[in-house]
């Protein structure tokens, strides 16, 4: 008998050694332990996301063609580090970590965006106070923070739709750190209600951050 999704990705990760390099479930990448006490420099190791809340994470289908073609689809080409391909296990791997949340791999049908909260969400990005276009490029339009203001490269926005489940994404935008504890993204709402954007949608964190997701949709 086959064993259930969950439990063939679980033992995928384990044989695969995917947490030699990735944090998972509170344990740290055993790369991470190596770097440490081999390197030259004295520097921190690149961060390698977490794999904790991949399934909950990423649409099934972008993380089974992600896994295929990991090397070629780089959706974090600054770091060093390579991602190996699995296309023989991307598959599993992909609806057995969704199934370890109770999810479906199939990422949902397109819905209709709103224009009026993706304009809004656009002035949010660049010059309403929220400042993503410091550390995130928007299409072809590289970050605009330089080294004093840029707090860490971050995914391009015209990448993320593929990827970001809306669910996980409402609830990693309000507390980065709660689900990645090494990320440099900050958490811009210091109350989990407001922002200090308040001349839009009166500072109302989950508007705004609505707003944006608004924006990233309509993104080409």
């Amino acid at each position: 008998m086959a064993a259930p999704p969950a439990e063939r990705s679980a033992q995928l990760v384990d044989w695969l050694r995917c947490t030699a390099c990735h944090p998972r479930d509170g344990r740290p990448g055993e790369r991470v332990a190596i770097l440490l006490e081999e390197s030259t420099q004295g520097t921190a190791p690149e961060y390698v996301p977490n794999l904790s809340w991949a399934g909950e994470r990423f649409h099934g289908d972008w993380l089974k063609s992600f896994l295929s073609t990991a090397d070629e689809a780089r959706p974090r080409p600054w770091l060093k580090g390579r991602m190996p391909k699995f296309p023989a296990y991307a598959e599993a791997l992909a609806s057995g970590l969704a199934s370890e949340h109770g999810l479906m791999p199939e990422s949902p049908g397109p819905r209709e965006i709103d224009e009026t909260l993706a304009e809004l969400g656009n002035r949010l990005t660049t010059t309403g106070g929220l400042d993503c276009r410091q550390c995130h490029g928007v299409g072809s339009e590289q970050p605009r923070g330089d080294q004093g203001t840029q707090i860490a490269l971050g995914i391009n926005f015209a990448l993320i739709k593929q990827r970001i489940r809306p669910d996980f994404y409402s609830r990693f935008v309000l507390d980065p750190a709660r689900y990645e504890p090494s990320t440099k993204m900050p958490k811009l709402s210091d109350n989990g209600r407001t922002t200090k954007a308040t001349a839009i949608l009166d500072g109302d964190a989950k508007q705004q951050f609505d707003a944006i997701w608004q924006f990233i949709q309509s993104l080409r």
